[in-house]
């Protein structure tokens, strides 16, 4: 099917000249059958020439003065049910499973990897994580590693600004 313009969008193809909307709330699927519990779901095998990737975005965002830039905003409303207790409520949840196959093996494996940048010159503070405590709860962390070593570089510094009791206040390690 082909919507707009007059090239050929091929056999079990879309091709749209223009925008794209879809009005239905959902479920919908690309690659495989909708899930019930799913609003949109990309499913499916693929295997990419060079690299695969499952999703792969890659716009050029221009500015507006005052605003902010992101390449992906998560302004989602989490809703609880009127009663029982939900096992987690996240506004990411990274499940990641690497299947071993044949004699392949990998130098790094992350849940998240988050790679060098250049921030713009006049940059006040730049990050590659950025984190701030939630509120509200019993125990409210901006980071709660569960498990696990955590490794920070030699060529690094650990800077502690706590100044309550039991903590080290402004104080390089």
């Amino acid at each position: 099917l082909h919507v707009g313009g007059d090239s050929d969008a091929g056999d079990n193809n879309l091709l749209v000249d223009g925008t794209l909307i879809v009005s239905g709330v959902g479920p919908h699927a690309v690659g495989g059958v909708t899930n019930g519990d799913v609003q949109f779901g990309l499913r499916g095998s693929f295997t990419g020439s060079t690299d695969t990737n499952g999703v792969y975005i890659t716009p050029a965002l221009n500015g507006v003065a005052g605003g902010s830039l992101r390449c992906i905003g998560v302004f989602t409303t989490l809703v609880e049910a009127a009663s029982g207790v939900h096992a987690l409520e996240a506004g990411i949840d990274i499940q990641l499973t690497i299947t071993n196959n044949a004699g392949a093996t990998a130098t790094n494996a992350a849940g998240i990897n988050v790679g060098t940048f250049v921030a713009a010159a006049g940059t006040t503070t730049a990050s590659a994580g950025r984190f701030e405590a939630p509120t509200a709860a019993t125990n409210n962390w901006a980071i709660n590693v569960l498990s696990g070593n955590v490794v920070l570089p030699a060529t690094g510094k650990l800077y502690l600004d706590g100044v309550s009791a039991g903590t080290i206040g402004n104080t390089y390690i």
